[in-house]
């Protein structure tokens, strides 16, 4: 993952940013990405583009999706930007989307692709490709379809062959591919289920004297209408009884949320092709990690701690506060620290976080020598997904966490409404109950 200092749609801030790229930036996809990036504290819009012939070319993007100027102009092609990105959103068309990701193979960019109506030689091509860079591609970003996914699936299983499947999808009429992306992997996923192959049972029309329904065939149908954002519909029927599922999406706005999560997580991966399945499912606790140092050049300690951590195996940075010039407390005749606060999705457990901070630490020159020393790098384990720990060599959430306002300052900029999983109140409410006597923190300016 590469760190920013500056997010280029939003002035100076002191943090992390992912530098995304939006393709179709003028279309209703890109438009929705480019307000939730802009919206966004660890995301940060470093170019937009569309194919070389759209009216909307060489204007601003804020101003074309409707936010203002933001500073960034929608090129007319993938390459003049790529150079400045760690990963490209993808939401447009087979033909467009295999070449921009023929051009992210060659420069190593991440990419996130939403892209539906492949052929298969297509397909076949965007898999290869993507197998060479970091790459989630999935027909629907939505966290709901993806969990949808999962029921479909043990829900075939459950009922067995005694209960027909049909899939029916909704769209609006502007809609280019029929059936959608989603409802083939709804039909992929249940024939999977039933170890049936689809191009032998799926069935996309019935007309005229067909006879009776196959017990194994799927039954696919599509409807357009309107501005219907998308709904799909699963049925399972038994004699005597149905059972649906159903997911409706009311804007675009879930897909626009699922396609960031996405990318905050690839950047992070190795390379290979992996879909919101891949996304859900290695996404573990979020632990908020509180960082500090009083010596030397503290602004490097900081980052190089932040880029220690992110890189460590199991541990991806997904937020990171503004730095902060903070007051020390307990002691006296010392330097202020630099303090902020970063959070975490991490697979490991809390003793093995405390113990990759630890090491961090010890590598970054560290010797515990004296209690509250002067330090060139302090890591402190503040909480862990909603787990209250004390034991000998552990206490989450940290003991003296809700005294502290060198660390609630950062974390409530990043995380103001996080419950405190022992008081049951927020951060925010929790620094507002502290008094600011000799406990001075001021920004970090530059």
């Amino acid at each position: 993952m590469r760190y920013q200092k500056e997010d280029l749609s939003k002035g100076q801030r002191g943090g992390i940013m992912i530098r995304a790229v939006v393709a179709g930036a003028a279309g209703r996809m890109g438009g929705r990405i480019i307000g939730m990036i802009h919206q966004s504290e660890d995301l940060a819009l470093s170019g937009a583009f569309e194919h070389p012939e759209h009216t909307k070319v060489g204007r601003d993007a804020g101003e074309v999706v409707g936010l203002g100027p933001l500073g960034i102009k929608i090129e007319r092609s993938l390459d003049d930007i790529i150079g400045g990105c760690d990963v490209i959103i993808d939401f447009t068309a087979p033909e467009a989307t295999l070449d921009n990701l023929r051009l992210a193979a060659r420069h190593r960019v991440s990419m996130v692709i939403g892209t539906t109506g492949f052929n298969d030689d297509q397909l076949k091509e965007a898999k290869e490709l993507a197998g060479k860079i970091p790459c989630v591609m999935a027909p629907n970003m939505s966290v709901g379809v993806n969990v949808m996914f999962k029921i479909a699936r043990e829900t075939a299983r459950f009922l067995g062959d005694d209960y027909d499947i049909e899939i029916m999808e909704v769209h609006h009429r502007f809609k280019k591919d029929a059936p959608s992306g989603t409802a083939i992997r709804l039909a992929e996923i249940l024939a999977g289920s039933r170890n049936r192959d689809l191009d032998e049972i799926a069935v996309y029309e019935r007309k005229g004297m067909i006879g009776e329904r196959r017990s194994e065939e799927i039954g696919i149908q599509t409807w357009r209408a309107g501005d219907i954002t998308g709904e799909h519909t699963v049925m399972f029927g038994g004699i005597g009884e149905r059972l649906e599922l159903t997911h409706r999406a009311h804007n675009r706005d879930n897909f626009a949320r699922g396609a960031l999560r996405a990318a905050r997580w690839v950047v992070n991966q190795a390379p290979g092709l992996y879909d919101m399945q891949d996304v859900l499912n290695r996404m573990g606790t979020t632990a908020y990690i509180g960082i500090g140092s009083n010596l030397g050049d503290r602004y490097q300690n900081c980052l190089r701690a932040i880029d220690l951590l992110g890189n460590t195996p199991g541990c991806n940075i997904t937020r990171c506060s503004d730095w902060f010039w903070t007051e020390p407390v307990g002691v006296s005749n010392q330097d202020w620290y630099l303090n902020g606060v970063a959070s975490v999705e991490t697979k490991v457990s809390a003793a093995e976080l405390l113990d990759i901070l630890l090491s961090i630490e010890k590598e970054m020159g560290r010797v515990r020598e004296k209690k509250w020393g002067e330090r060139a790098i302090d890591l402190d384990l503040l909480i862990f997904g909603l787990e209250i720990i004390r034991d000998d060599v552990l206490a989450v959430p940290h003991p003296r966490l809700h005294t502290r306002r060198f660390v609630l300052v950062p974390l409530v900029q990043i995380a103001p409404d996080l419950i405190h999983p022992t008081f049951g109140v927020t951060m925010k409410k929790l620094l507002e109950g502290i008094q600011k006597e000799g406990q001075e923190v001021r920004p970090m300016k530059g």
